[in-house]
């Protein structure tokens, strides 16, 4: 890997710890972010609150997300983009695991609020350390083929929400299961 402009090659990432660690943060990542989009709704109206109350945690989490995006930009810039990331998986980790205890409206409302800002702050940083690690020589296949790792992600977290609930009839191991994955990714990120 390279911290100059010029930078490596796809193939040439590809032999490297650095991508496949950021392959991981991104899909564990992902695949949280992909579960609470497709199942927070649903759990919050199982816990009592209104239709309209339950489809606004998605609009509330859609709007502070940018606000994550705009500072953990501007925080990289100053502290490093891998703590940022760090922070940033850890306020998403804790958050997923906090949302089995949620039984009110405006717990609700804190989540969706502090889990947007994690989870926009984390997605900005992976093209960040994409190329501060591997340059911009080749920065799109690169990118590219991290972005897989988002497409598993997505296409997991909520397959894996919806078995778990169906078998149990609840989300609570489907949370678990899903912060152990962020708690993975935070460790690869130093």
């Amino acid at each position: 890997p390279t911290n100059t402009i010029q930078g490596i090659s796809l193939i040439q990432a590809l032999k490297t710890k650095q991508f496949w660690s950021l392959f991981t943060i991104f899909g564990f990542c992902v695949m949280c972010v992909g579960l609470i989009i497709t199942h927070l709704v649903p759990f919050a109206r199982d816990t009592g609150i209104s239709p309209m109350g339950a489809a606004s945690l998605l609009t509330i989490m859609g709007l502070c997300s940018i606000l994550g995006r705009l500072n953990a930009g501007f925080l990289s810039d100053r502290v490093g983009a891998n703590r940022v990331l760090f922070i940033g998986l850890f306020l998403q980790g804790v958050m997923i695991l906090w949302l089995s205890q949620m039984s009110s409206q405006g717990m609700f409302y804190f989540f969706a609020a502090l889990f947007g800002i994690a989870y926009g702050g984390n997605l900005v940083m992976v093209p960040r350390l994409t190329a501060a690690i591997f340059g911009v020589k080749s920065m799109g296949a690169i990118f590219g083929g991290l972005s897989v790792a988002d497409g598993i992600g997505f296409a997991f977290g909520p397959l894996l929400a919806g078995y778990l609930f169906d078998l149990s009839g609840t989300y609570n191991d489907a949370f678990l299961i899903t912060a152990t994955g962020i708690f993975i990714a935070m460790a690869v990120t130093y």
